[in-house]
């Protein structure tokens, strides 16, 4: 889900740049930092859905989930 979308964003955003005559790679450089900030939101979001288990840890401060 992720990923088609992370796609999508991607070539809308070469579009707009092609369409607006925009400079790529200094277009790119300013976009970068909302990229990461929104993988960083998406990935609290997969991990709020329990979808992104990980490896078993017993340490105190590990997430738990139910299970269903």
């Amino acid at each position: 889900m992720y990923q088609g979308g992370f796609l999508l964003a991607l070539v809308t955003a070469v579009l707009y740049m092609r369409h607006n005559h925009l400079p790529v790679l200094e277009t790119s450089d300013v976009l970068r930092p909302e990229s990461r900030f929104g993988q960083a939101i998406g990935r609290l979001g997969c991990l709020a859905a329990g979808c992104c288990w990980g490896t078993e840890c017993h340490l105190p401060w590990a997430i738990t989930f139910m299970k269903r």
